[in-house]
């Protein structure tokens, strides 16, 4: 043990050469590449890094444009509810309002119908009154009443039973 206390001058010497040669090979064919390995790890990740936010801003954008789109689409779509609802009601009120003068014109139709058929009967029962009446006459009396003057007769008796109303 005693010689490991004691330097030897050779194995020195063919350390130093040996560890020299060992750096200077390993600073030209090893560091170099190594560090250039590293280095072209470092940028690529630094890209990768750089396309990844990339990509997320534009993800961003596009949700952002797509969030707009939606609103305006949504806005567009509440319009043209909002103005299919007037037109709608528009629609309805011309429709009720059609059908109400179709009502009232057919009203107003039958009653001009009711009062010319009332006014005929009218005729009419004045007709066989009058006629009634002179027979009735003509048997009181016991003779024929010509059938001018007993209709003029009728007529403005008729005509004062009127005015009495």
């Amino acid at each position: 043990m005693e010689h490991l206390m004691k330097p030897d001058v050779g194995l020195i010497f063919w350390t130093l050469v040996n560890f020299t040669l060992l750096v200077y090979l390993l600073g030209k064919f090893g560091w170099r590449p190594a560090v250039k390995a590293l280095e072209d790890r470092e940028a690529r990740i630094r890209d990768d890094v750089k396309a990844a936010q990339d990509a997320r801003d534009a993800a961003e954008k596009l949700k952002a444009d797509l969030a707009q789109h939606m609103r305006k689409l949504e806005e567009g779509t509440q319009a043209a509810i909002a103005r299919a609802a007037a037109l709608g009601e528009q629609e309805k009120a011309a429709i009720l309002e059609s059908a109400r003068k179709q009502a009232e014109e057919l009203s107003a139709s039958a009653k001009h119908a009711l009062e010319a058929e009332r006014d005929r009967l009218v005729g009419e029962l004045r007709r066989e009154v009058a006629g009634i009446s002179i027979a009735a006459a003509e048997r009181i009396i016991g003779k024929e009443i010509d059938k001018v003057s007993g209709n003029q007769a009728v007529d403005n008796f008729l005509r004062e039973v009127e005015n009495r109303k």
